[in-house]
């Protein structure tokens, strides 16, 4: 079954709406989405749904949100508070599963479905058991860090509370370069929390940060004036086919030229398993000035 949204309305006395909606889908999507975790349809809905971006909001990928959508396979991936891979949407809501750090072969892939991905072990409890629907049995998170001796999940907390200060600090703008650095980011990977559970405007701040780019207004740059020439720095944004690279960084090692069909040649830093340059357009690219390298 191809991956993809069952449009729902995230009104829930529309269940008149819904049971049509879902009367509508073909046998396998119907029998699918019936045989999802939950009582009620509604409960199914409210516990395996996803909901949409607005894109045209915010050039960084993320915007506001709209629609409630099922994606029938992403539904199907668990819970954990240290999640290897992420869920990415792009403007045609076709919804991506990125992973966030090296995953070996047999090893489930797990997602987080927190509102806060730093928050501590009690208050992430909070947060499951109000996302499950009224009636439904809650047996708390089974994730390997929530099933940790009480030791391990008192030095994670202290952790998660002192990345939720930088975090903070950040979105404030307080931080300083040094402290994102060489605390807060290192502080991220020993949590075992990947950059992107940070928050949009958390992430948008460090790029802000660290490279000097406002992404909010990236996108008003005018590329005639950009000259994307080899060792030029940019950050990658706007990309649909792969809008987990959004907010990336790198430089470019083959500059724009008609033999490669209008595109840049970028190399990308610190992701894995990109050892080799990847062609972009231009309207991809922010040029990141001097002295702010």
């Amino acid at each position: 079954m191809p991956l993809g949204p069952l449009y729902l309305p995230n009104d829930p006395s529309g269940l008149k709406l819904l049971q049509e909606l879902v009367s509508n889908l073909s046998e396998d999507q119907r029998t699918s989405l019936l045989a999802l975790d939950g009582i009620s349809l509604l409960d199914k809905i409210w516990t395996n749904g996803h909901c949409l971006i607005d894109h045209d909001v915010d050039p960084l990928g993320v915007g506001t949100r709209k629609e409630l959508g099922i994606y029938l396979k992403c539904a199907r991936l668990n819970h954990c508070c240290q999640p290897n891979a992420a869920r990415a949407s792009d403007k045609d809501d076709i919804m991506s599963i990125v992973s966030q750090k090296p995953i070996a072969a047999g090893e489930e892939i797990t997602i987080s479905y927190m509102d806060d991905n730093l928050a501590v072990t009690a208050d992430r409890e909070s947060q499951m058991q109000s996302k499950i629907y009224v009636g439904k049995f809650w047996e708390g998170c089974r994730c390997h860090l929530c099933t940790s001796p009480e030791e391990v999940k008192k030095v994670s907390d202290a952790r998660r509370r002192r990345l939720t200060y930088y975090r903070d600090e950040l979105l404030q703008g307080t931080m300083s370069k040094e402290v994102l650095v060489t605390e807060f980011l290192s502080l991220m990977e020993v949590e075992g929390l990947p950059n992107s559970l940070m928050g949009t405007a958390a992430t948008m701040k460090m790029v802000n940060l660290l490279f000097g780019i406002d992404m909010r207004t990236a996108s008003q740059n005018t590329l005639d004036s950009i000259s994307f020439d080899k060792g030029t720095r940019v950050v990658l944004h706007k990309l649909k086919a792969r809008p987990e690279l959004n907010g990336k960084t790198g430089f470019v090692v083959h500059p724009l030229n008609s033999k490669a069909n209008g595109r840049v040649g970028v190399l990308l830093d610190f992701v894995e398993d990109t050892s080799k340059p990847i062609a972009l357009k231009p309207e991809n690219l922010c040029l990141i000035r001097d002295g702010n390298r």
